[in-house]
């Protein structure tokens, strides 16, 4: 199927309409009272159009300034925690207690930065129990995958630091965590009763059990990582093993750090900074940006870490996210990253319940520093999206808003798949008309929402 083709299917089809009426929590991003912003909602047609985006106008400072200094930039002016940010590796193999916050539809990599919203009684557990452990261990916590649905969960997850945080005028405190190493769930136990240390049963599931804060105490061991020294032998690059070199090119994770890097360039097109991709294609631009390119510093600093952080990048669902934090071997996750960033180059997307034609993969984009990110909402639910510059067949539910937008300068508004009525994410489009932004609108998908043709 052509480009034409895909986007003029059923044209008629695709103006998107508007569904006023309620919507769960988990899928909004706000409260729905108005901010006052001026707005203009009158454009129905824009899943459709040929995105002004493309546009490669001198408008890049302004995107950059839209986006904030950090990706959380919506949560406000936060405090850092004393000590924080240096790093909290503990050895392979040390077994400690933690408390794990439990995380649904969302997994977390070594490296991330995670936002957390939690009504401020609740965040006032967590922190006084993080911060008062002893070192190593102070401002430690876990993260995991949970399904509450079927009261199953994961047993690998992360460590994470609390490294900043917010206390708002609503009830509700904002934190910011650093997610450090991988760990696996060895046994689960809490307090069947208050001991001191604000600990209480409050939600059993057969053996978990959450306390006040809505953590789950568990003991779990701290994962090794491949270590970059296991590089191939030098004997076998040189020949003089019975293999020849190309039988090993598999195993060499910094080979595969390249591939890698390759396919992910060529999958998100980065339209915050048109003019310097211009140059650089001409030869230009000396190779600056290209050599200080988020993907290509993560990769020189570390492959172990690289491979963790494509996999944060990419816009898989939490099953298959999960799958790659499982693995232990960072050549299986480079080459299974690989194998997923070839099967999306130049397909389509897809709505995950009906299959419904949702974009193409060259629709793909980076806002931020990646295809998308972990986001948080008012309500404290995650979101992990994917950015595209245009969809098709989804419905808008409601107005454009303001309140809590996590690109500032933009308004969101609901996006429903057409179809199914399934939540695809939402729209993001200038919060003033005619403010320089670029693009003036795009889009913020759900990974779990989409599966690839």
């Amino acid at each position: 199927m052509s480009l034409d083709d895909f986007w003029a299917e059923e044209t008629s089809e695709e103006s998107s309409g508007r569904d006023d009426g309620d919507h769960d929590a988990s899928t909004t991003t706000a409260s729905s009272s108005s901010s006052g912003v001026p707005l203009d909602a009158s454009d129905d047609d824009d899943d459709v159009e040929e995105h002004d985006s493309r546009d490669h106008g001198a408008a890049a400072s302004a995107s950059a300034a839209a986006t904030g200094s950090g990706r959380h930039a919506y949560l406000g002016e936060v405090d850092d925690v004393t000590g924080a940010g240096g790093g909290l590796n503990l050895a392979p193999g040390t077994l400690l207690t933690l408390s794990i916050y439990p995380l649904q539809r969302t997994v977390v990599f070594p490296g991330e930065s995670v936002p957390i919203i939690l009504p401020t009684e609740r965040a006032d557990i967590l922190i006084e129990s993080v911060m008062r452990a002893p070192k190593p261990f102070t401002r430690l916590f876990g993260m995991s995958l949970f399904d509450h649905g079927f009261g199953t969960k994961h047993r690998v997850g992360c460590t994470v630091e609390l490294v900043q945080f917010k206390r708002g005028d609503s009830g509700d405190t904002s934190l910011v965590v650093k997610a450090h190493q991988r760990f696996v769930l060895r046994e689960e136990w809490a307090s069947s009763s208050d001991d001191g240390a604000g600990l209480a049963t409050t939600l059993e599931l057969g053996r978990v059990v959450f306390d006040q804060a809505g953590l789950l105490h568990c003991k779990v061991e701290v994962l090794p990582e491949t270590s970059v020294e296991c590089r191939t032998p030098r004997a076998c690059k040189q020949g003089c093993s019975y293999w020849d070199a190309w039988a090993h090119r598999p195993f060499d994770i910094y080979v595969l750090a390249d591939k890698a890097a390759e396919l992910y360039e060529k999958l998100g097109t980065d339209h915050q900074h048109p003019e310097e991709e211009q140059e650089d294609e001409r030869g230009e631009g000396g190779g600056e940006r290209a050599s200080n390119s988020p993907c290509l510093l993560h990769r020189r600093r570390d492959p172990v870490q690289f491979s963790f952080w494509i996999a944060s990048a990419l816009p898989l669902d939490s099953g298959k996210q999960q799958e790659l934090l499982e693995m232990d071997g960072t050549n299986d996750r480079l080459l299974a990253e690989i194998a997923a960033m070839k099967k999306m180059l130049d397909n389509v997307l897809c709505c995950a319940v009906c299959d419904a034609n949702i974009s193409l993969s060259s629709e793909i984009f980076r806002m931020t520093d990646s295809l998308g990110g972990v986001f948080v909402n008012t309500h404290g639910f995650l979101h992990d999206i994917v950015t595209l510059l245009r969809i098709k067949g989804a419905a808008l539910q409601g107005e454009p808003e303001t309140a809590h937008c996590w690109f500032p300068g933009y308004a969101w508004t609901i996006a429903n798949c057409k179809r199914c009525g399934s939540h695809l994410g939402w729209k993001f489009t200038e919060a003033v008309q005619g403010s320089g932004l670029r693009p003036s609108s795009f889009w913020g998908v759900r990974n779990g929402a989409l599966s690839v043709a």
